[in-house]
């Protein structure tokens, strides 16, 4: 399980997520280190906004950057970068 990476890699932490879910941390922290349910997992990768998938791939290696303007912004995974640059292509 990748389950505290994703909550890294999102910017976030247990509490928080824990949080959105409606638990305490410590339930949370259960779930991570126990055996979760698939349902545990969808509402866990719900909270992180992320795919459940995403809890047991390994992270590849991804990285882009985009700069505008003055702006750079970095991605780490592909679906962060085509949900930006989704509504540009719209455009």
């Amino acid at each position: 399980m990748r389950i505290k990476e994703a909550i890294k890699a999102h910017g976030l932490t247990v509490e928080r997520v824990a949080g959105r879910m409606g638990v305490l941390p410590s339930a949370l922290s259960q779930s991570i280190n126990g055996n979760p349910t698939a349902d545990k997992l969808e509402k866990i990768a719900a909270a992180i906004g992320c795919a459940p998938a995403e809890l047991f791939e390994k992270p590849k290696n991804f990285v882009a950057l985009v700069s505008s303007g003055d702006e750079v912004r970095r991605f780490d995974r592909p679906d962060e970068l085509a949900a930006f640059i989704a509504p540009l292509l719209d455009a």
